[in-house]
């Protein structure tokens, strides 16, 4: 049996933030052994919270890091944490 679900506005207004993703190349892949490109990508996210945009920008990527160390950035303020 489905239900109907109302739909409000978030408790909390959203800010539009700008979120860079950076994979660190350099390294060698495991499979081929060729070295790995840095990849670089910004996208602008909604969100209530710095660390919300960031979590919500790894849906939203185009890139694949494939293994790579992907740092975060909002505002240009690094965003540390296991998302």
């Amino acid at each position: 049996m489905l239900r109907a679900t109302k739909i409000t506005a978030p408790a909390t207004p959203l800010t539009s933030y700008s979120v860079r993703l950076h994979a660190i190349g350099g390294g060698k892949c495991e499979f081929t052994g060729a070295t790995l490109p840095t990849l670089e990508e910004t996208l602008t996210i909604e969100a209530a919270t710095p660390e919300a945009a960031a979590k919500r920008s790894k849906v939203f990527m185009t890139i694949r890091p494939m293994g790579q160390l992907l740092r975060t950035y909002v505002d240009g303020a690094e965003i540390l944490g296991n998302f």
